[in-house]
């Protein structure tokens, strides 16, 4: 399986029987609809509904990327029939008690990751080994007194870790980066580009693992409820973050990415052309584990689901 990149103006999508065409000019790309899992759009192209309706019947979502705003649009991908699951988790929402567990749970996970990411860098970087053992040591409290918490107090450590997190992430990179902090819409250094934009894509599998599992991706356990807001999403993806992280520092540790691969417009940065061919060269080498966790994650929670609409309870 495979995911397909679309990343030159005047491009189009088409389909004849059971195989997606892509044409770029004269040359001529043919793929058997069973063997993508994805199709992700970066730059203009053309798709008649006809080929929608085929990938979206073929449970193929399609994600149309805005590289410079970080921002993308989903498409298609097979919305599971299953209403009774989704009338489950609006009640489940309601269950004050549940939402808090899974919120400990999930805000438990996501500074575990950060804390072991640290900890895995620091035989890397021994010159940065004290500020990276000193960030590990403060997220481990936060980590022990996550328990016994309410939802508010949760929010409250998830931030105090993220300020923890990233004043010691930044030191794993070059200088000429620029990164100093987290920043985002729009991302002002090459590192906050290439998180956000992971984050962006990790964001549509998210969907995509919510819809196949007859979740409702606008319904969240931890992040409230919001206009506008894939709250499940969001707290699906709090489960992967720092591996995505990972990822973005092995870009430009092993030099796949570096400075002269982005371009800066307005205070915006982004990747030039020959960054993006880079960048998704290496992100769909190494997002496969990622989002096989995700799909294993959503799995359960409609699980639970299920559960909680047999018995009332957990």
């Amino acid at each position: 399986m495979t995911t397909v990149y679309i990343d030159r103006k005047g491009a189009s999508i088409s389909h004849e029987r059971s195989r997606v065409k892509v044409r770029y000019g004269n040359e001529k790309q043919s793929i058997l609809a069973r063997h993508i899992d994805r199709i992700v759009v970066i730059t203009g192209c053309t798709i008649d509904s006809h080929t929608l309706l085929m990938l979206s019947e073929s449970n193929i979502p399609v994600v149309i990327v805005n590289p410079r705003q970080c921002s993308a649009t989903w498409c298609g991908g097979w919305h599971h029939g299953n209403t009774e699951r989704r009338l489950a988790q609006y009640a489940l929402s309601l269950d004050s008690e549940f939402c808090t567990k899974l919120s400990a749970k999930l805000v438990r996970l996501k500074l575990i990751q950060q804390r072991n990411l640290l900890k895995t860098m620091m035989p890397v970087f021994p010159d940065k080994r004290r500020c990276l053992f000193k960030a590990s040591a403060q997220l481990l409290k936060l980590i022990r007194s996550t328990e016994e918490m309410t939802v508010d107090e949760i929010r409250g450590n998830e931030g105090s870790g993220a300020r923890i997190y990233f004043k010691a992430y930044c030191k794993l990179f070059s200088g000429n980066l620029n990164f100093t902090g987290r920043n985002r819409r729009p991302p002002r250094d090459p590192v906050n580009a290439c998180l956000s934009l992971s984050y962006t894509l990790l964001m549509s599998d998210a969907l995509h693992a919510l819809y196949s599992n007859g979740l409702d991706p606008s319904l969240g356990f931890y992040h409230s409820v919001a206009y506008n807001r894939q709250s499940l999403a969001c707290d699906l993806l709090e489960t992967v973050r720092a591996k995505s992280d990972y990822r973005v520092l092995g870009m430009f540790k092993s030099k796949f990415l570096h400075a002269k691969l982005f371009n800066e417009r307005d205070g915006a940065v982004f990747l030039n052309k020959e960054g993006r061919s880079n960048y998704y060269s290496y992100w769909e080498e190494h997002a496969q584990p990622i989002r096989k966790r995700l799909h294993r994650t959503a799995s359960f929670w409609a699980k639970n689901v299920d559960e909680f609409s047999k018995t009332g309870k957990l």
